[in-house]
């Protein structure tokens, strides 16, 4: 409890000096914006004010118009007309966000990790409704948990944003923000399509007075596809499945006009089988949430809140015997990773008035704790060790930011935040088939970062502004990366306890234009990675051995570029196109990856979106996306294809309740490789869905 206590100590103080600066700054502010009331997270929160969007990924609500910073919004009427299916799958045309370029629902859980601005791996941070999604151990994204027909909008916010959130905002942040209870509605969703793809999905709510609640529901089945291309397979291999059930709860008051509160409430199951009969892999997870707003009248706005989450993942890893090619399989080890992660925030907002625009002040704390059991075999039948990994990881940030005016048509932004956090208990036990348990425990480290933020917005003429950020974002290692060893028949992947967090500094320059029905974004941006983790062989013989370890910088460089059209007759184009240089620019560890490509980012990314919305209600919308060529290894001797795919969605009511839709992905049935591991990996075939949505009011 001392060592606790002496973490957060700091944290207090800066809490403290913030508030007295912004009490001195802020003596004639006009009050923050208001609340609907709802008692959801207001920094997580977007809502309309005189029809224009209103940004609050940033943690302060702000208008999309005038924000200094890349922001993309996704609406809920561009969500329905999308051609796509999941969470994911909506994300991939959105410049600047790297995803593995298989689809969430056939991919292994450990695969599905988010990136930006060609950072590879877990480079960026995902929320849903202002709460951490990136898995807590393993620090991947269960965009599963998170159905497309729950999601109401989503904000896309570019460039390193450690100054507001602290760890894993290397790249940038994307908030999922789910539907709010607005009135007394029932609506329901039936969907089915190849694969024997199967979903039914509702959200109920109701409104009495300032008392709401919703139910949120989701069914999923999959029989999927073959991931592996024909030519290479064998007797084990079968098609990758995965079956899914989510259920979320919320309740909600206002009391008054200054005080709301929520509870939320939320359980998720999955099962899966990635690529053969035993590679067996199935999580459960059971979270709950709780916050408060308060108005404090001129004083701004105070936001509490609290979550925690239990869950289990299990995963069986298999291997083929060394004669006999993919006849036959085994299961190599069998994981069990059980996982806690508690958090909360304060965040207090105020306008202000002068030269001061708005103030906002926040705490984070968060602790981590998580174990992984792995029984390993070497041959079928034959148990080899148990293998546990363990530890404990807390963490505190506090962070301030302050929007200044420095003229009739320039604005300042400036974040600074402090993040502190300790590794502890950390411990590896091994126990061998004969033998005693051997326990190797590993010293507390602790470590803190200082990571500051400064845009600058200039309006050059009506509808145009220019902007530029400075920044610097960090990402501790997970427990995954420090305290979890998986063996291998012949191989292992051993874990780091001594891994210090990677490092970013990054810039980016750019302007927002807006004339009529025309709307453009174009940003440029380099962004330098030191102290980047990854693996490195460390033995050959007589086991394969690869550690985690920081091996030096990796370089970003690139610029992307949005176009919006209103076209008129109920036509909208959009356009988007990434050009990233990705490369490794120091590796003591492996000075022959000097000069080398970032492996998985592609040099050239576009993507096209054409939808027309009928007076009757209709909507057809198509959708195509460009992945250029890149490579599937650190030393760029394998080259994953270059591919095209184009999607389409219709919908069309069936009188008031009813509405009736279809999607078609990857028409032209395009074959493209996303990985060579284990041999040549296929992203998904042709696929046709369709279904109906019913809603009551």
């Amino acid at each position: 409890m001392t060592t606790l206590l002496g973490l957060y100590r700091p944290l207090a103080s800066a809490v403290a000096v913030t508030a007295l600066l912004g009490s001195s700054l802020c003596a004639q502010s006009e009050p923050p914006p208001a609340t609907d009331g709802s008692g959801e997270p207001q920094p997580s929160e977007a809502v309309r004010i005189d029809d224009e969007i209103v940004v609050t990924a940033t943690r302060g609500a702000r208008e999309l118009a005038d924000l200094p910073v890349s922001v993309t919004v996704v609406g809920r009427d561009q969500i329905r007309a999308a051609a796509a299916t999941t969470t994911d799958d909506l994300l991939r045309t959105i410049p600047g966000i790297q995803l593995p370029p298989g689809d969430s629902t056939v991919n292994h859980p450990l695969s599905n990790f988010v990136s930006m601005r060609g950072l590879s791996g877990a480079r960026a941070l995902v929320l849903l409704d202002g709460q951490p999604m990136n898995d807590a151990f393993f620090g991947f994204v269960p965009f599963d948990e998170a159905p497309l027909g729950e999601i109401d909008r989503v904000e896309v916010v570019r460039g390193g944003s450690s100054s507001l959130y602290g760890s894993y905002a290397l790249g940038g942040v994307i908030q999922l923000l789910t539907r709010p209870i607005e009135t007394r509605r029932l609506d329901l969703r039936l969907e089915g399509g190849t694969q024997a793809t199967r979903r039914g999905g509702l959200f109920a709510a109701e409104r009495r007075g300032t008392l709401g609640l919703s139910l949120s529901a989701d069914a999923f089945d999959t029989d999927g596809y073959q991931t592996l291309a024909a030519a290479d397979r064998g007797a084990i291999d079968v098609a990758s499945r995965t079956e899914s059930t989510n259920l979320k709860l919320k309740l909600e008051q206002s009391i008054g006009e200054t005080f709301s509160w929520h509870l939320r409430a939320d359980r998720f199951d999955q099962e899966g089988i990635a690529g053969t009969r035993l590679s067996r892999n199935a999580r459960e997870a059971t979270g709950a949430s709780a916050g408060a707003n308060w108005q404090l009248a001129a004083d701004g706005e105070l936001a509490l809140r609290l979550f925690a989450r239990r869950q289990q993942f299990d995963s069986d890893n298999v291997d083929v015997p060394f004669f006999g090619g993919r006849s036959s399989e085994f299961v190599s080890n069998a994981h069990q990773t059980p996982g806690r992660d508690f958090g909360g925030s304060a965040v207090w907002n105020r306008g202000g008035s002068g030269r001061l625009r708005t103030l906002t002040a926040g705490v984070d704390l968060r602790r981590i704790t998580g174990e992984d059991r792995s029984r390993n075999a070497v041959f079928p039948g034959v148990f080899d060790a148990l293998e546990v990994g363990s530890g404990e990881q807390r963490s505190a940030g506090a962070f301030v930011q302050g929007s200044l005016v420095l003229g009739p048509r320039a604005e300042l932004l400036l974040s600074a935040r402090y993040d502190a956090w300790r590794n502890l208990d950390g411990r590896r036990e091994l126990t061998p088939a004969a033998g005693a348990p051997e326990v190797e425990r590993f010293a507390d480290r602790s470590a803190d970062e200082i990571n500051p933020r400064l845009a600058v917005r200039f309006q050059a003429a009506p509808g145009l502004g220019l902007r530029a950020a400075a920044y610097r974002a960090f990402r501790a290692p997970n427990l995954d990366e420090l305290y979890r060893t998986s063996s291998l028949s012949g191989s292992a992947l051993v874990a780091n306890p001594r891994l210090d967090p990677e490092i970013l500094v990054g810039a980016e320059v750019g302007f927002d234009w807006a004339q009529g029905p025309l709307r453009a974004q174009v940003s440029a941006f380099r962004n330098e990675v030191e102290d980047r983790i990854s693996f490195v062989a460390t033995a050959f013989f007589p086991v394969f051995v690869l550690e985690v370890q920081n091996v030096g910088k990796a370089r970003s460089d690139g610029i992307e570029a949005m176009v919006a059209a209103d076209l008129g007759a109920g036509l909208s184009l959009d356009l988007g196109y990434a050009h990233t240089d990705s490369k490794i620019v120091e590796n003591v560890v492996q000075p022959a990856l000097v000069g080398k490509k970032v492996a998985g980012v592609p040099e050239e990314a576009a993507s096209l979106g054409l939808t027309w919305r009928q007076a009757a209600g209709g909507t057809v919308a198509l959708r195509g996306r460009h992945v250029g060529a890149r490579f599937a290894d650190s030393f760029n001797t394998e080259q994953l294809e270059a591919h095209e795919v184009f999607d389409l969605s219709a919908s069309w009511p069936l009188g008031r309740r009813i509405e009736i839709f279809g999607v078609g992905q990857n028409l032209l049935d395009e074959e493209y490789a996303v990985s060579t591991f284990g041999g040549r990996i296929l992203g998904a075939p042709r696929r046709v869905f369709g279904g109906l949505r019913v809603s009551f009011e």
